[in-house]
């Protein structure tokens, strides 16, 4: 079994928690939980995972304890929070996410009009201007 098809697996008997699984020297997280991990300690994410080497694991854990969230970690072990704060955290991780992804998009999209033509500039401005 593919890390991916493990990880969608073993997730939707651990949903309510962080899901971490152990490849080699580093840890693995996708989708949502990338997401999380992303929002909390501004790891990369690509190709929709994020990893993360193992000397960072205590630190991780820690901080999920004191965010009381909950994780589990394939084969090893795992963290139960009665208060469970999961859901609370990865609503404000994927209003982050997406947020700073169309920034990016809307970036992107001024530059290109700006280098299409220098005036674009100035509409844009005087539009950004009427917003304040």
């Amino acid at each position: 079994m593919k890390i991916k098809e493990n990880y969608v697996v073993q997730k939707k008997e651990h949903q309510d928690a962080v899901f971490l699984i152990k490849v080699g020297s580093f840890y693995l997280a996708y989708e949502s939980d990338a997401q999380l991990l992303h929002y909390l300690f501004s790891y990369q994410i690509k190709d929709n995972k994020l990893g993360f080497p193992l000397s960072a694991l205590e630190k991780i854990l820690n901080h999920l304890k004191q965010r009381k969230i909950s994780y589990f970690i394939t084969d090893e072990f795992s963290y139960k929070e009665e208060e469970n704060q999961y859901y609370v955290f990865l609503e404000q991780a994927k209003k982050s996410y997406y947020d700073k992804l169309y920034l990016d998009l809307l970036l992107e999209r001024i530059e290109f009009l700006i280098h299409k033509d220098s005036m674009n500039y100035v509409k844009i401005k005087g539009f950004v201007d009427e917003l304040s």
